[in-house]
């Protein structure tokens, strides 16, 4: 017991009681064997980046650059474009620049770089193997009474 201001003494609170912790969840899932690993495909050497081109119009749209109508150029094909269509941002590992963030695209690179297209031609013209390319899936079979 403490005494407290007035002299009076007041009883100390006893410690809580112990409670242990929660057990921790464990989520059981099926085991489903593992899957071969796949044979280790060669890495893609990097390239030099492309040289910034001067063009006097939008390499897609063919608009003349202007005062009102500013260039701009794709990191990855370096070609002259206008606001319209280097809108996109993609990561450029193949010219040495994996982990610097997102670099400005023309719309044509983006749609070969999400399909995996430029990739699979670099590949080619180094010698190795080219991923595999995006197959979509099979139509689904017409349904009972179909024509």
């Amino acid at each position: 017991a403490a005494a407290g201001a007035t002299g009076a003494y007041v009883a100390a609170r006893p410690p809580p009681p112990y409670r242990p912790p929660p057990p921790e969840r464990v989520v059981v899932t099926s085991v489903q064997p593992a899957a071969a690993p796949a044979p280790p495909r060669r890495q893609l050497r990097v390239i030099p980046t492309p040289s910034l081109k001067v063009d006097p119009a939008c390499h897609i749209c063919s608009r003349s650059f202007t005062l009102f109508t500013l260039r701009h150029h794709c990191e990855n094909c370096g070609h002259s474009i206008c606001y319209d269509h280097c809108r996109s941002r993609r990561a450029l590992p193949w010219y040495g620049r994996a982990g610097r963030g997102l670099h400005k695209v023309c719309d044509t690179c983006k749609e070969d770089i999400d399909t995996g297209a430029f990739e699979r031609r670099l590949a080619v013209s180094q010698g190795l193997d080219p991923p595999p390319a995006e197959v979509p899936p099979p139509p689904a079979p017409p349904g009972p009474g179909a024509p």
